[in-house]
């Protein structure tokens, strides 16, 4: 086979790598340690950062649009059912049609404020993950 045999020289090297390696002090190794961590709690604060950049803000605010536009016509519908005194054929039913038309809207409007809390928390995350990379970053 055409390997080469190791020349002295390679040998040497090798031979020093392994004695600087066995003679590094306890401060050497932890350091490496501590290095090799912050290293990698980096990519992980980058990848938090990008996840909630990429992902979480913009599909929040999609579900902020899409309840919105339910709030929107979930007030429309109570207006509706405000005037639509013909199709219910009692008080009752009169009373219950706007209590239940009112309740929507409510749920609606909680839900549209929960959306906004959600992306308000998510920007507030995304801003102490930066804060963290910076802090490594020093």
């Amino acid at each position: 086979m055409g390997t080469k045999k190791p020349t002295a020289k390679v040998a040497q090297t090798f031979l020093s790598k392994v004695l600087s390696n066995i003679n590094k002090s306890d401060d050497q190794i932890q350091q490496e340690v501590i290095t090799d961590r912050i290293e990698d709690f980096k990519v992980d604060c980058k990848s938090q950062i990008a996840l909630i950049e990429t992902s979480t803000i913009p599909g929040l605010t999609n579900d902020l649009t899409r309840a919105t536009r339910n709030l929107k016509k979930e007030k429309a519908d109570l207006e509706s059912t405000k005037l639509d005194v013909v199709n219910n054929k009692s008080f009752e039913q009169y009373v219950l049609a706007l209590y239940n038309a009112d309740m929507s809207v409510d749920n609606a409007a909680s839900t549209v404020s929960s959306i906004k809390e959600a992306i308000a928390n998510a920007n507030a995350q995304c801003v102490k993950f930066k804060e963290i990379l910076d802090t490594f970053n020093q």
